[in-house]
């Protein structure tokens, strides 16, 4: 797997990644188009060291849309990172709320 810091391989399997709202405090909606049937892979995590598997497995190729229900989260700094086509790609988010 890559680290991706520029979306260009990342964008290669996926495209029009969304992460919104941020700040955030229930959910999390997150959109991605994939260009081809994936494993797809998410994860948020802290600074702490706390982290939380978020997997919707094999996702056919098209446009993606899911609410993560982040109402367990402690407030604070969170990165998701999501992988598919075994590139990753970071997203910094900010809970708000609890």
């Amino acid at each position: 797997t890559g680290l991706v810091n520029t979306p260009e391989a990342f964008m290669d399997k996926v495209g029009s990644l969304k992460v919104y709202p941020n700040p955030f405090s229930h959910t999390l909606d997150v959109s991605f188009v994939l260009n081809e049937p994936s494993e797809v892979r998410m994860e948020l995590f802290n600074l702490y060291g706390e982290q939380k598997p978020i997997n919707p497995g094999m996702l056919d190729a098209g446009t993606q849309s899911m609410t993560i229900n982040t109402s367990f989260l402690t407030e604070g700094v969170w990165i998701l990172r999501i992988s598919a086509g075994g590139e990753s790609m970071f997203r910094k988010v900010l809970k708000v709320g609890r």
